[in-house]
């Protein structure tokens, strides 16, 4: 698959010595066959030496590709080949359904816990638990701008529910726009805690030390700006 790849992208394959290669790369001709470093290095300072060379082999490959490889070409083939694994299969025992299922049969939406019409098939599920309800309360007052009570929102999210990890993570987005970055650290950190993939949690606390970082830099150039410049003067030399 690499060589039919790199041969309709006119790319010169250079493979391994392996199947399936051997029965595909014409070696000299659609691409080459290396079994070693020295061959490689050998192979492509000839490559880079000789246009000529380069062109006629990439050339060769896709003209290759084009009359011999394009899947309608094969089609035909490849539905046999299908179609025999799908009869040498056995059949498939599907399982009865749970008993549960069998008793309520299918279920209408308005029987779910918290739905309610928002317009005409169109329906939306309200959050039914405490914790729920803090956090979406939380997240109108954060759209709203309101950061102090929408950190108080979250946290009482967290407080009812503690593996709550999207609470925590906003709870500290709002404590970040009033500049309390120490306590918005934690609170990213606790979100990973219970989440160690979530990522918007990890990004938050790549923003907080790169704000440190910028903070500390400014302060060390206020105290010391005869440091800085010296600095300063050694990049511009390492530069020049």
């Amino acid at each position: 698959m690499k060589f039919i790849e790199y041969a309709a992208y006119g790319v010169i394959a250079i493979m391994q010595h392996l199947d399936p290669y051997v029965e595909t790369v014409c070696s000299g001709e659609t691409g080459f066959l290396i079994s070693n470093p020295v061959e490689l290095t050998n192979l492509l300072d000839e490559l880079v030496a000789n246009p000529a060379l380069r062109h006629r082999i990439a050339q060769n490959a896709y003209n290759y590709v084009r009359r011999q490889r394009l899947l309608h070409q094969h089609i035909t083939e490849r539905l046999d080949f299908y179609n025999s694994i799908r009869e040498s299969l056995l059949p498939v025992q599907t399982p009865p359904a749970p008993q549960s299922l069998e008793q309520h049969g299918s279920l209408v939406a308005s029987v779910l816990p918290g739905l309610q019409v928002a317009g005409e098939n169109y329906w939306r599920l309200q959050p039914t638990s405490p914790a729920e309800q803090c956090f979406l309360e939380g997240k109108n007052l954060l759209d709203s701008r309101k950061y102090a009570e929408a950190a108080a929102a979250f946290a009482k999210a967290a407080q009812l529910a503690p593996d709550y990890y999207q609470a925590y993570y906003f709870y500290g987005r709002c404590l970040w726009h009033q500049g309390n970055l120490i306590d918005a650290e934690k609170a990213y950190r606790r979100a990973i805690k219970y989440n160690s993939s979530y990522s918007r949690a990890w990004q938050a606390l790549s923003e907080f030390h790169t704000k440190v970082a910028n903070n500390c830099a400014r302060k060390t150039a206020d105290l010391n700006p005869l440091m800085v410049s010296s600095q300063s003067v050694e990049n511009e030399l390492r530069v020049g």
